[in-house]
């Protein structure tokens, strides 16, 4: 990690992600290991004639919370926050942690307390960026926790990321490479958007659901650096069958492996996790819309070649599908409504396919149109 890296990140997220106007309020929002990257974010919005505001955490400061804040307590300490996205011109979240699983311990009235608490925030976020009000991006920061997490060395680990969002070769623009992705990805967007019943089928696999009167939209970067993937909202209670995902994900400081999930009429109806089955229920029964699913996408970037143990990397794997459970984006036609969206990744690289109104249109991690 040099600050030559650092800056031309901050560029990108400030120039490509948020697209800072004079006068636009920027949060945010990190953990302490990214104040490199804040650093220069900072100084990038200002040179746009932006404003930077800092939302700034230890996990030491969030355990504490978490664990002793009652629930208007922990209501009210969003406040701010609550107040940035209701308002402001846009947000910067950085996932910046050191310690990955440092909320695993959390009692399940915890996480419904959180749910209810991030409600009106995830809200705003997704209905006022609909409307292109909000201009917001989740990226990540390499730290040594997520380093290890997946398997490899800090130095090893900051490449990878550097080079998922194309920022590793100075020769290189890219903002001029997320504009080609995008093109591509509209291209299949429009394509699966005149479909209307999907089905995905492979080992651990045989789910089915609507997408009628939805459409699909195509990533370029925007709303998750790096990028990459085509998503829509299945039809809230049209989801049937089971699956099993591949990969593990961590939610709020809680790792979850092996998760496999049943649904009847849409609504999960049991929710199994090799590792984290406490806060995997507790999510599911969180709120009356965290049982359904807000999204289902398929990862196109094949700079990312193989998972590391985040969701923000490993769901824009090419070869891999994602269902989210939780709220849905209103602007491909979702309707589901939750203080939650978590994503769950599958593998469909070997012996999968995607069928279409009956037809494959994607098989062993590839589309065939």
């Amino acid at each position: 990690m040099t600050n030559s890296l650092d800056e031309r990140f901050a560029q990108l997220l400030a120039g490509h992600c948020v697209r800072v106007q004079p006068g636009d309020r920027i949060l945010l929002q990190a953990g302490t290991p990214a104040i490199p990257l804040l650093e220069e974010l900072a100084k990038e919005i200002l040179r746009r004639g932006g404003i930077p505001l800092l939302q700034l955490w230890s996990e030491g400061y969030a355990e504490v919370v978490n664990e002793e804040a009652s629930f208007k307590q922990l209501e009210g300490s969003l406040a701010f926050v609550r107040t940035a996205y209701e308002t402001f011109e846009g947000r910067i979240y950085v996932q910046s942690d050191l310690n990955t699983a440092y909320l695993e311990h959390l009692p399940a009235k915890m996480w419904s307390a959180r749910s209810r608490a991030n409600e009106p925030i995830l809200k705003a976020q997704f209905s006022r960026g609909a409307q292109g009000a909000f201009k917001w991006v989740t990226t990540i920061y390499p730290t040594p926790g997520y380093a290890q997490e997946a398997g490899m060395g800090t130095k090893e680990f900051a490449r990878l990321v550097y080079r998922a969002c194309h920022l590793d070769v100075q020769e290189e623009d890219p903002v001029k490479y997320w504009t080609s992705l995008q093109a591509r990805n509209n291209d299949l967007a429009v394509i699966l958007s005149e479909r209307s019943q999907v089905e995905l089928r492979g080992p651990d696999c045989e789910i089915s659901f609507s997408i009628e009167g939805r459409v699909f939209e195509g990533d370029s970067g925007e709303n998750n650096m790096p990028g990459g993937e085509v998503f829509t909202a299945p039809v809230e209670g049209s989801v049937q069958g089971w699956i099993k995902f591949s990969y593990p994900v961590t939610v709020g400081g809680a790792r979850l492996a092996g998760v496999s999930l049943t649904f009847d009429e849409g609504k999960v109806v049991k929710a199994e996790a090799d590792r984290g089955q406490g806060a995997l229920r507790a999510l599911v029964a969180s709120d009356a819309g965290a049982s359904y699913l807000g999204e289902f996408g398929i990862g196109t970037n094949r700079d990312i070649e193989k998972p590391v143990g985040r969701g923000l990397l490993d769901e824009k794997i090419a070869g891999t599908i994602h269902l989210a459970l939780g709220r849905a984006y209103p602007e491909v036609g979702g309707k589901n409504e939750s203080g939650i969206h978590v994503d769950f990744i599958k593998d469909m690289s070997q012996q999968a396919e995607l069928l279409f109104d009956g037809e494959v249109l994607y098989r062993d991690g590839e589309f065939l149109i």
